[in-house]
């Protein structure tokens, strides 16, 4: 701070105006500020206080007398690990239940008890004990029916067997709804006729040319009805009078000659023409510029 008061220069401002206010240097009175703010802050004023307050004296501790304890020996007898085995006082006991309920035995009559432990059955009890013998036998009669063994011998092979004697067992069967519908609505592949194979018999083959002759016959049958039902009421003669033809429009009569199918040109020669009346045009008019410059020049 010192030093900064040194090389700081002092302003030389007239003071008597506003103006100059704003000039004026006031760091240091900040700074004395701050440090005054500092100091009440930790404690109030150091010129405010004592001596005492201020400064302390050093004293040099006293040396306590070192004593020596001995270390003591570890008991095996009661080791840290077992501590979980122990009682532990802050557990609270758990509950225990007085009204238990005893077992079966003891916990009916004591007439039932000494019958029960005398071994003797009640009538009931025999009864049941016979019907339940009398259903096991039922049970086990009825399964060696069912998995009996067919010891019948007879020749499978004989035709004097009958279906009887066969062990074969009709089992119902319930098919499902859709068991006896198509798959698909496709028909089944037919199968050819064996006069069209690779190398059929003579009289398939005969047999199959006078099915294909039939076949072809009834068609030639068929036309000519249609034809005969197309043309009722229709004139039996096709050509036409000279009269009629006298009668019709001479006008509307194309006068070309009829054009042949192997006369008529391509649509390839028919553009390569296009293209050369087009050349030709373009030079008959290019020529007709060259002569109308030639006159304007003399």
């Amino acid at each position: 701070m010192e030093n900064k008061q040194q090389t700081r220069k002092k302003l030389r401002i007239s003071k008597n105006k506003k103006k100059g206010w704003k000039k004026t240097d006031i760091t240091e009175v900040e700074e004395f500020l701050e440090d005054q703010r500092l100091q009440e802050r930790t404690g109030g004023l150091v010129a405010e206080k004592k001596d005492e307050q201020l400064f302390i004296v050093d004293k040099a501790p006293e040396e306590e007398p070192q004593i020596q304890r001995k270390r003591k020996k570890k008991d095996i007898t009661n080791l840290k690990c077992h501590s979980h085995l122990q009682f532990d006082p802050r557990i609270k006991p758990a509950r225990i239940a007085h009204n238990l309920r005893k077992p079966g035995v003891e916990r009916r009559h004591e007439r039932v008890v000494e019958k029960i432990k005398s071994g003797k059955k009640t009538a009931t009890e025999i009864q049941a004990q016979k019907q339940s013998r009398a259903d096991r036998k039922l049970k086990r009669e009825t399964r060696r029916k069912e998995h009996r063994l067919f010891k019948k011998s007879y020749d499978l092979w004989g035709t004097e067997n009958t279906e009887e004697d066969l062990p074969v067992k009709k089992q119902k069967f319930n098919p499902p709804k859709h068991h006896r519908e198509k798959p698909t609505l496709v028909s089944n592949v037919e199968i050819p006729h064996p006069g069209a194979s690779y190398n059929p018999a003579f009289d398939d083959y005969q047999a199959l040319i006078e099915k294909a002759h039939n076949v072809e016959l009834d068609k030639a049958e068929l036309e000519k009805t249609w034809l005969t039902e197309m043309s009722a009421g229709l004139a039996d003669d096709d050509t036409v009078e000279e009269n009629d033809i006298g009668d019709l429009d001479l006008d509307k009569i194309s006068v070309n000659p009829p054009v042949q199918r192997e006369k008529k040109k391509t649509k390839i020669q028919r553009n390569k023409e296009k293209k050369l009346k087009q050349q030709e045009k373009l030079q008959k008019t290019d020529k007709a510029k060259n002569l109308g410059q030639t006159k304007y020049l003399d």
